[in-house]
Parts: C-alpha cells; structure tokens; sequence
C-alpha cells in the first residue's frame, strides 16, 4: 500500500467515529509504525551523510595539501631548471674560452718554433 493511499484512508477516517479496536485504527498505527521506523532509518542515514560530508571534507584539505606541495615542488623545479640552465651556459662558455686558449696556446707554441728555429739558424 503505497503512502498516499495510506494518507487518503487517514483522511477519510476523519469523519469516522473512532474506536481503538477498528481496521481504520490499525491502519493509521500501522501508519504510524512505519513512519518512526522510516524517520529512523533517515536518521540513520543523515548520520551517515554526516559522516560521508566530515571525510569528504578532511580528503579536499589533504587535496589541498597536496595541491599547494606541487606548486612548491614545481616553483623548485623551475628553480633548479633556471639553475641548470645558468650552468649549462657558463659551461659553453667556459668551453669557449678554452678552445680559445687552445688557439692562443697553438699559436705561441708555433711562435715559440719559429723563434728557436731562427735562432739556430744564427747559431
């Protein structure tokens, strides 16, 4: 019996002269019945609402934790990018300055022979 039913039977029982002992009368106590134990089960269930809310509530701030560690890990990570970036750059130049020195060195030592050899020449 679905619950409208129940409540047209509970409303046309009103202009019934009531006794406690009628089918009328066990079917709004049935009624009755039914309707604590339905509000205690949503109760119930509000109470597990409650609870799914509170864990919802402490998983988005560990989300949020989460969240904001990432950002700082990233920002380091940018950090160490640029660092090795300054590196790297500093190694090309390094490398450059010493093939530069590679060519200076070449070209003394070639300067160098040329003297020792015209100075043999005058020995």
């Amino acid at each position: 019996m679905s619950f409208e039913s129940l409540l047209h039977i509970v409303d046309s029982s009103m202009d019934l002269p009531v006794s406690d002992d009628g089918p009328i009368m066990n079917q709004i106590v049935q009624l009755s019945t039914n309707m604590d134990l339905k509000m205690k089960r949503l109760e119930h269930v509000m109470f597990k609402i409650g609870n799914i809310e509170t864990l919802l509530a402490g998983i988005k701030s560990q989300i949020s934790e989460i969240d904001s560690d990432l950002k700082i890990m990233k920002e380091k990570d940018k950090d160490r990018d640029d660092s090795l970036m300054k590196i790297s750059n500093l190694c090309d130049k390094v490398s450059k300055k010493t093939e530069e020195n590679y060519a200076r060195i070449e070209k003394l030592s070639t300067d160098v022979k040329i003297i020792n050899d015209h100075h043999k020449c005058q020995w």
